[in-house]
């Protein structure tokens, strides 16, 4: 049974959407091709900003009736198989991927990335609300979409990048969160006077465990090969400390 002409709306995350379509429209113009289907949008949306997942837009997929199922059918099986996912990255990382942003889309590339930059936080809220790290608010945002295997290849290449860009030696400072166990309060004076001994003009700022984080967050800020040197003196001595303080306990120092 051959069904009349009928026009189908479909809703697509924004986030999604030009990458439904595929480079060029090339995703639309196979079906166009295979099948009796004309598309209308608003391209409007075709922009690197990272919209709020409930954010949707319309695609109105009209033509022979038959055809505009199977199309509507094709375009939901491959929305299907997109995933976002998204992680918080400080300001000097937003900045390198910024700076190199066409270098890293091809790097990444089919996975689709976009980096949100980080926003002047409100006066009486400086922090995420995360259950284990002290993560500002002045932190950007690298967000990923594509395919599972898409997403796990480009993390690769992206941490890659990063090591990279913190190695180099134009980068003079850049930031890392370490945890330090609440047992080891009366010991945040040593681990200040390690970080500053060990690392040539590191900085240290250490918060609270204000609920729900557990533990308390050392950030330290200057060079990363100092900062990795200074990390190594940190680790011996908490280790040192947490087996005085708790011989069967683990080690549970850990970088962010």
């Amino acid at each position: 049974m051959v069904l009349p002409f009928m026009i189908m709306t479909m809703d697509v995350p924004k986030n999604l959407i030009r990458r439904l379509v595929g480079y060029r429209e090339g995703t639309l113009t196979a079906l166009k091709q295979r099948l009796k289907v004309k598309f209308t949008y608003d391209t409007q949306w075709f922009t690197d900003f990272v919209y709020s997942m409930d954010d949707t837009m319309p695609i109105y997929i009209f033509g022979l009736g038959n055809d505009v199922l199977e199309a509507c059918e094709s375009l939901q099986k491959d929305q299907e198989s997109l995933v976002m996912t998204t992680f918080s990255v400080s300001k000097e990382e937003t900045k390198f991927f910024l700076d190199n942003i066409k270098m890293v889309k091809t790097w990444c590339d089919p996975c689709e990335i976009r980096v949100k930059k980080f926003m002047p936080p409100p006066k009486d809220k400086m922090d995420i609300k995360h259950s284990f790290f002290y993560v500002p608010l002045t932190n950007g945002e690298v967000c990923l979409i594509g395919n599972k295997q898409e997403i796990s290849n480009a993390e690769k290449k992206l941490t890659e990048f990063l090591a990279y860009c913190k190695n180099s030696p134009d980068v003079k400072r850049i930031s890392q969160c370490f945890l330090l166990p609440t047992v080891l309060k009366n010991n945040l004076r040593d681990v200040r006077e390690i970080i500053i001994r060990t690392g040539k003009n590191l900085t240290f700022a250490s918060y609270d465990p204000v609920y729900p984080r557990k533990h308390y967050s050392i950030i330290v800020t200057g060079q990363w090969t100092q900062i990795m040197i200074a990390k190594s003196a940190m680790s011996k001595f908490i280790d040192r400390r947490l087996h005085q303080v708790k011989p069967l306990c683990y080690r549970t120092f850990e970088e962010f």
